[in-house]
């Protein structure tokens, strides 16, 4: 059976002891009444200390678009990237999760690059995420160097799905992401690069990205 729930609406069902109900109007009507009240408690509990970070890093993403003269012909125009990491779920308790991933990158200017990732997010029991995004990558430094920290924001779609009592509960919802990390380049193909990441379902993301650069 599908419904809107969410990862804490779910879980509040499990923490008082209670299967949720098997009437689907009642859940719909039960959840729809909390949805509200718990999303802007925990925005508040853990965006707010953030906000002038995310208000920095969209700056600096803004500037980058306006760099377009700055593009150097030898600057790598493309990658394949891959993704492994650790992502932590906050909830009532953080939920353990392991992320694997992929996705594409094109360089716009010397620092200025973006693209899709696709995240696959393995936690406790049947707890399965799956995150689909649009990234932008701002570096501090121009790409061409060899080290290069960078600025990351993004946005798009998560689903969450989990089993209980027999049934599957699934959501979808928008999703963003913000943080940054180091790119280092290894020859001229392969450059790897540790990144953190907050994001929307509030989560902590820990990952390294292993760029393969196309001819």
């Amino acid at each position: 059976m599908q419904t809107g729930s969410s990862r804490q609406r779910f879980h509040q069902w499990v923490l008082v002891g209670h299967a949720p109900p098997h009437d689907e109007s009642l859940l719909r009507s039960a959840l729809s009444r909390s949805r509200l009240r718990m999303r802007i408690a925990v925005w508040k509990a853990a965006y707010m200390p953030i906000r002038p970070i995310l208000h920095t890093t969209l700056i600096l993403i803004l500037i980058g678009f306006c760099a377009t003269a700055e593009a150097q012909r030898d600057t790598p125009r493309a990658s394949v990237i891959l993704i492994g990491g650790y992502a932590g779920f906050v909830d009532e308790r953080i939920i353990h999760h392991t992320a694997a991933g992929g996705g594409a990158e094109w360089i716009l200017t010397s620092r200025l690059a973006i693209g899709p990732e696709v995240l696959y997010m393995t936690g406790p029991g049947s707890d399965r995420d799956l995150f689909v995004v649009g990234v932008a990558r701002f570096g501090l430094l121009p790409f061409t160097r060899r080290v290069v920290p960078f600025a990351t924001i993004g946005g798009g779609v998560m689903t969450h799905s989990d089993r209980f009592s027999g049934q599957t509960f699934r959501s979808a919802e928008g999703a963003f992401v913000a943080g940054g990390g180091i790119r280092v380049v290894l020859s001229q193909k392969v450059y790897v690069a540790p990144e953190l990441i907050v994001g929307w379902e509030p989560h902590v993301r820990g990952s390294v990205n292993v760029g393969i650069r196309l001819p």
